[in-house]
């Protein structure tokens, strides 16, 4: 069950930089944080991110370089029926990322994180198990 989110695309254009791939920011306030590869059909660099402060979390997805422009259709889903991210994004700069802020209820989540590049067909996938 989800208790609450929200949602926010970030354009970063190489200004913000964390582990090898380097476009998402996560706050010093999460108690942890991982930054996972998310494998795309045609081979664009993509992570998720996923950080934790208690019942809060920040959970994102992004992509750089030529492969990343375009419209793309993301999704995040928690359980296979809350959503939290269903939207379409045209992303003109070749580094960003689309985050997802949440807070969800006491249980096993399992949040499917999919990306849809509808300029060029690529796709992104990866799932994110967490128990709060």
């Amino acid at each position: 069950m989800l208790k609450s989110h929200t949602s926010k695309v970030l354009a970063v254009a190489g200004v913000l930089g964390v582990a090898a791939f380097g476009t998402f920011a996560v706050g010093a306030d999460a108690k942890s944080a991982s930054l996972l590869p998310m494998p795309c059909s045609n081979g664009t660099p993509a992570s998720a991110v996923f950080a934790r402060q208690g019942a809060n979390y920040r959970i994102g997805m992004g992509a750089s370089g030529s492969g990343s422009l375009g419209t793309w259709h993301a999704t995040e889903i928690d359980n296979a029926t809350n959503v939290l991210i269903d939207d379409t994004y045209t992303m003109t700069v070749p580094q960003w990322e689309i985050l997802s802020f949440a807070t969800l209820a006491k249980g096993n989540h399992s949040l499917a994180i999919h990306m849809e590049n509808l300029t060029t067909g690529e796709t992104c996938d990866t799932t994110i198990t967490t128990k709060v």
